[in-house]
This record gives structure tokens, sequence and C-alpha cells, in this order.
């Protein structure tokens, strides 16, 4: 629709769309190493990785590292990344965004910068706010409308526990004990208590 709407010649692709100019924009996947791999081939005016908080972080740094600044070499090419700020606040991602890492230049906004998006994007924080009964505030507002980077305990994988001590006859006062977690990718996750006195 964007094409016909502004009249633009186009052969579109599985994997990119092919301008009458010579121009070509090709959309991937970057979720596996394997994938990544494949991308040796490219040779590149501009790349733009998107969504760089939710990247495995050894994924985007191989990326970037390995294969990109290779590929936008030849053509003095320029490499962007974007995307919303996370919950765990650490990363590449976060690093580049928090003037941590050399190199890159900077340019943030919110989505009230959006003049098309603003009545709507307030409407929907207020609708947040009373179904979570919560605080303009909130990590999860801050991060996805403010574009601000804000841990949010309720969104990590291992929070914090609450312990209650169960009753026992037992004196527990010298046992020391470890939890032990594999968390299933394709498996399940696995969970082993030792205990020791």
């Amino acid at each position: 629709p964007l094409l016909a709407k502004y009249n633009i010649k186009a052969k579109i692709t599985a994997d990119d769309i092919q301008l009458s100019n010579g121009s070509k924009l090709i959309v991937l996947g970057a979720n596996h190493i394997h994938k990544v791999e494949t991308f040796r081939g490219l040779k590149l005016r501009f790349c733009i990785i998107d969504e760089c908080a939710s990247f495995n972080q050894k994924i985007l740094n191989y990326l970037i590292d390995e294969i990109m600044i290779q590929r936008l070499s030849d053509l003095q090419g320029r490499l962007m990344l974007i995307g919303t700020p996370a919950a765990h606040c650490s990363g590449l991602f976060y690093d580049v965004t928090n003037n941590m890492e050399e190199g890159w230049g900077l340019v943030n906004w919110t989505v009230f910068d959006n003049p098309y998006m603003t009545k709507q994007a307030l409407s929907d924080v207020e609708l947040y706010m009373r179904r979570k009964q919560c605080e303009r505030q909130n990590p999860k507002l801050r991060r996805e409308y403010d574009g601000e980077w804000a841990a949010d305990d309720d969104e990590l994988l291992v929070r914090v526990p609450t312990l209650t001590v169960p009753p026992t006859n037992y004196n527990i006062e010298l046992w020391r004990s470890v939890i032990g977690v594999d968390f299933g990718f394709n498996d399940e996750t696995a969970f082993s208590v030792i205990a020791w006195e």
C-alpha cells in the first residue's frame, strides 16, 4: 500500500524490495548465530538493527563486530541501533544509549514527540494507570512512552522470593541449601534443591 500511495515502482520478493533506481531494501531476521552468518555476502550502505534491547547480547555483539562493520566498510555505510528500552537495563544497547560506549551518536524521543500520537498516547497512559493501579512513574510507562531505561523487578525472570519459615521439629539453623535452575529454552525448566548440614 505504501508503494502504491506514492507511486513507487518496485519489485517485492520474500526478503527484499528492489526499487526502480537500483536501490534495495533488505529485511532480515537475526535471531540465531547461524542466520547472522549468512549476512557475510552483503555489501551495505545503511544498516538498521531494530529492537536492540530485546536481542540476545551474544548475537547482537557478534552481529555488529564480526558481521555488519565489515559489510558497511566498502561503501563507508552507517549503522543504526534502534529500539525501546528494556526492564533489564543492561547490554550493548543500554551502554550505547547511556553514553558508556564510544563511537556512537545518540538521538532519542518519546511517543509524545509524535504529534500524530500524542492524544492517543495520553489516553493509553491514563487507561494503563487505571487498570494497573499505578503512578505515572511506573517503569513500563517510562520505557514504552518516555523512552527511558527503567528497571522493573516485576519483569525479571527470577524475582526476589518471599520466604516463609515452615513449622518443623528439626533444627535447621546449621543447614545450608542451594537452588539450581536450568531454564529451558526448547525443553522444560528444571529446579534442583540441595541441602546439607
